[in-house]
């Protein structure tokens, strides 16, 4: 009898540790196959986080294009319009997608905010940015405006100048025989320089012309020399992008620029007057319409110069 129960009990004891090895190898399967779902799951998330951020980047980069072609064109918007701009579920690539919001800040600076979008993961980036609408004044200068009567808001001692495409002008001005390899001098009464009169050097306006149309580039200086008649006018704009330029109205009469100026350097008319009475020989009055026309010849291709940046990852 008490070898029947010990073979019962060996019995017992090899079922119970095979029914522990059983469990125990089990639950090691178990924990390796919940690791492996889990790693997996971590990995697919991992790959959802990058797509939505590379997503949420595209949608800056959308953002900056949008900014700088809406505003390349020659109506006469403002870049106030660009404000509270929403567009929702463009296609980035890849199954995944981007929203765009662009807000104005204050009076010169924006903010263009992307989220993107990669199954269940939301990624969104800000980007700020500071800007001037070129096109917004009557003269735009990196130097100094002395003695000239302004109709118009004007912008001195700028920090930053449109960077033109000097070859579309020069193409340009070639196109319609404007074109001067040096120094441009007009001695006629009538000058109609058309969409783009180039000179390399210096445009020298002389005492016998009385009235012109069209935008004047410069590689050099401008000068309006003393005039025979009392009153002169330019339709259109003046323009010298080269660092260090100047532009003077030495004329004794008035000399109207109905149009604006874009000047790299400084501005400076002559004051004149008898007792209590003053003129000053240089008014410069603003055409916006003449002045996004004129930008159109910037590399951007647009009156909006954008400088800085401040990158933000909400998530």
């Amino acid at each position: 009898m008490y070898a029947i129960d010990l073979i019962h009990n060996q019995k017992g004891a090899a079922m119970l540790a095979t029914l522990m090895f059983i469990i125990f190898f089990g639950l090691i399967g178990i924990t390796m196959v919940t690791m492996f779902v889990s790693h997996r799951k971590m990995q697919s998330l991992d790959i959802h986080q990058q797509r939505a951020f590379y997503a949420a980047q595209s949608g800056i980069e959308y953002g900056l294009a949008y900014l700088l072609d809406y505003c390349g064109g020659t109506t006469n918007s403002n870049v106030v319009d660009l404000d509270n701009i929403t567009e929702t579920g463009i296609d980035a690539g890849g199954n995944t997608t981007f929203d765009l919001r662009i807000n104005t800040i204050g009076n010169d600076s924006l903010e263009i905010i992307a989220t993107g979008h990669s199954g269940n993961v939301v990624k969104r980036v800000r980007k700020a940015l500071n800007y001037i609408d070129v096109s917004l004044y009557a003269i735009y200068t990196t130097g100094t405006i002395s003695k000239v009567t302004v109709n118009g808001p004007v912008k001195q001692n700028a920090a930053y100048m449109p960077k033109f495409n000097l070859d579309l002008m020069r193409q340009t001005a070639i196109a319609s025989s404007r074109y001067y390899p040096g120094d441009l001098n007009i001695s006629s009464v009538w000058a109609f320089g058309g969409e783009i009169t180039f000179a390399e050097q210096n445009i020298n306006i002389g005492a016998w012309n009385f009235i012109n149309y069209g935008n004047f580039v410069a590689g050099n200086n401008i000068t309006i020399t003393s005039s025979a008649f009392p009153l002169g006018a330019h339709l259109g704009t003046m323009v010298q992008p080269v660092s260090g330029t100047q532009f003077k109205c030495l004329s004794g009469g008035v000399h109207w620029i109905y149009g604006g100026m874009i000047i790299n350097g400084n501005v400076t008319g002559k004051q004149f007057g008898f007792l209590w009475w003053t003129y000053k020989n240089l008014v410069v009055s603003r055409r916006r319409a003449y002045m996004k026309n004129l930008l159109k010849y910037t590399v951007n291709q647009s009156p909006i110069i954008l400088y800085g940046n401040t990158w933000t990852i909400d998530n």
